[in-house]
């Protein structure tokens, strides 16, 4: 922690004078809720409020994370125990608000989530109090993007894609996927208002999608970011006009609808559309990245021919997709019967109640097969299937599905 510059005595007022611009202070600064309220009415925001709930009688001024100054503030000689997430500014303790103030005379450096969830809640209020406070806003999301202490900071990355959202700059949301800064289940989300802004899928984006989403077996190895480049722009001039707004194109319209955003303060509360991308987009990615067409590298170095087979033999023994079903009178039966005993992993015994069940395991290189037999049994009643000793539910089961992964 860098040594504290403010504090004259053990316990003073070092928020008149602090550096930091983004910082909220009582009397200096409304309310969060009269913020929105104001912006709202203005109109000029691509958003829209998040429901009919009124609030409170006698919320209207209250704010859970504006600065008093009137509170105690005492300069800790050791760092004190964080605050629990989530809890305002007045809920600190004298020696927590000041590690808060030393804190936020450099918020790149380390500090507890408690506190950075505190300072972000500022940060994003100031997204909605007019041009120069937005602009400095969204000047300090993306400096907090490309710092170390922040790497992944998923409350970071909502606060950054709702920025990029409010100025309509698909890059800065491209930035933050990019970074890393996204949860899984918010990318396709993110993805869609990217697109949304006409802005291309990025090279540097696509290790992001590879981890987060698990595609092939290039999600554990480092791609080769040039081959990356031409491979997109090959992508590009097969669904047109480009990869990502060919995904969009495939989204239903009623996901163009202003739905509610779960924003860092919790007292902004806004709507915004959220088309998701990835049902349409992964499939695409699904051959984009898998490592028979894209060089990759693993500890600093090239992988070749013999590095590559061992991954995926290694992937091979983590993955086991088992389908069993019983005797039929479908009319297509014997034919399935001949098609599960042509697979190496048939098996064939008896149940507790001495009924025949078939059995056959398949490894991934090796799901055409099921697809073939999964078409004519998926209806049958005794059919079961099994990821990895795991019974998975039939509606699960489709080609690229998510939980198949």
């Amino acid at each position: 922690m860098h040594p504290a510059r403010r504090f004259a005595s053990s316990i003073t007022d070092p928020w008149s004078e602090h550096p930091n611009e983004l910082l909220r202070l009582i009397p200096r600064d409304k309310p969060a809720r009269q913020v929105l309220a104001i912006a709202l009415k203005q109109g000029q925001l691509p958003i829209g409020p998040a429901g009919d709930r009124p609030t409170p009688a006698g919320l209207d001024d209250d704010d859970y994370t504006l600065i008093d100054p009137a509170l105690a503030v005492k300069r800790p000689k050791h760092a004190p125990t964080p605050p629990p997430v989530g809890v305002g500014y007045a809920g600190l303790t004298s020696e927590q608000r000041g590690f808060f103030a030393q804190w936020l005379e450099d918020p790149s450096q380390e500090a507890p989530p408690a506190y950075r969830q505190l300072y972000l809640a500022h940060v994003e209020t100031r997204l909605f109090e007019g041009n120069r406070a937005r602009a400095a806003a969204v000047a300090e999301c993306t400096r907090l993007l490309d710092e170390a202490a922040w790497k992944q900071d998923r409350h970071l990355g909502r606060v950054a894609l709702l920025a990029g959202w409010l100025i309509q700059d698909g890059t800065l949301i491209a930035r933050t996927v990019a970074a890393g800064a996204v949860a899984g289940p918010m990318l396709g989300i993110a993805l869609g208002l990217q697109a949304t802004l006409q802005t291309p899928l990025l090279p540097d984006q696509a290790p992001v999608l590879s981890r987060e989403w698990r595609v092939g077996a290039a999600n554990r190895l480092v791609l080769d970011m040039d081959v990356v480049r031409m491979r997109l722009e090959s992508m590009a001039n097969v669904y047109k006009p480009e990869t990502l707004a060919y995904a969009l194109a495939q989204v239903p319209e009623d996901e163009y609808a202003l739905r509610p955003w779960r924003s860092v303060h919790r007292d902004l509360r806004v709507a915004l559309p959220q088309p998701d991308v990835r049902p349409y987009l992964e499939p695409i990615l699904a051959d984009f990245l898998a490592s028979e067409t894209i060089p990759t590298q693993q500890a600093g170095r090239d992988l070749n021919s013999q590095d590559l087979d061992s991954v995926r033999a290694e992937d091979e023994q983590e993955w086991l997709l088992t389908v069993e079903f019983g005797e039929s009178r479908s009319q297509y039966f014997d034919y399935l019967l001949h098609q599960a005993q042509k697979a190496s992993g048939y098996q064939q015994f008896m149940d507790e109640d001495r009924r025949i069940v078939h059995r056959v395991t398949f490894r991934k290189k090796e799901l055409r097969r099921f697809w073939r037999i999964w078409e004519y049994i998926q209806n049958w009643s005794s059919t079961k299937v099994y990821l990895n000793g795991a019974e998975l539910e039939k509606w699960k089961i489709w080609p690229y599905s998510q939980y198949l992964r």
